[in-house]
């Protein structure tokens, strides 16, 4: 069995999916071609008074993800863990939004802000809230992250997620930028000959919460 779990969609607050609405440009189409709208703007996203707009961003720490190449080089400096999500660790650098610049969602994600023109304010996981935690006690920081948005800590979360129902009633995600195949494998059990009931075993290495997502 295979199941496809949309991966890096950015979870953003309202207002950035609104954003490219509001920014829509209308091109010529070719001859005998049909008309394309360009979502694409420069140093678009101000304020009321015109200022670049402020952004708060949450980079989930992952390598070759999301990385941050100076806070860890600088732990390294100091002979210190490196740790941008401990409150008691993280180091100065851990808060800098241009360190976030590695990792293929990373360097992404700055090219995009940086087109945007946006002021970005670096979080981490350090700087989970206790509105947060007040509504949500699972274990995944991903899941958290996206609840810090929809109580107002965070303005967007920049990681690989899997785009679950669970989240998407939680905060909006952008477009997927790539597919995680997962391939589910399960052993042959005893020898008898095949039986229409068969089919139904596919369903028993998970329960059925699972296969209901």
């Amino acid at each position: 069995a295979m199941q496809l779990a949309s991966i890096v969609p950015v979870a953003a607050s309202a207002w950035l999916l609104l954003l490219f609405c509001n920014h829509a440009v209308s091109q010529t189409p070719p001859p005998g071609g049909i008309p394309v709208t360009n979502y694409q703007c420069f140093d678009c996203v101000k304020d009321e008074n015109g200022n670049p707009r402020k952004v708060r961003a949450m980079f989930m720490d992952s390598a070759s993800v999301v990385e941050n190449p100076a806070a860890r080089e600088r732990a390294v400096e100091l002979g210190v863990d490196y740790d941008c999500n401990d409150p008691a660790k993280a180091l100065p650098e851990c808060f800098v939004a241009e360190n976030w610049n590695s990792g293929w969602v990373g360097a992404l994600s700055k090219q995009i802000f940086d087109n945007l023109g946006v002021e970005v304010i670096a979080m981490t996981q350090a700087n989970f809230t206790l509105n947060s935690s007040a509504v949500y006690s699972g274990g995944s920081s991903y899941t958290r992250c996206v609840w810090e948005i929809r109580v107002g800590g965070a303005d967007i979360c920049v990681g690989d997620f899997w785009e679950t129902n669970e989240r998407r009633r939680i905060a909006p995600f952008t477009s997927s930028f790539d597919l995680d195949k997962m391939r589910l494998v399960s052993m042959p059990g005893g020898e008898e000959g095949f039986k229409f009931n068969s089919l139904l075993n596919i369903f028993i290495p998970l329960e059925d919460t699972v296969w209901a997502v």
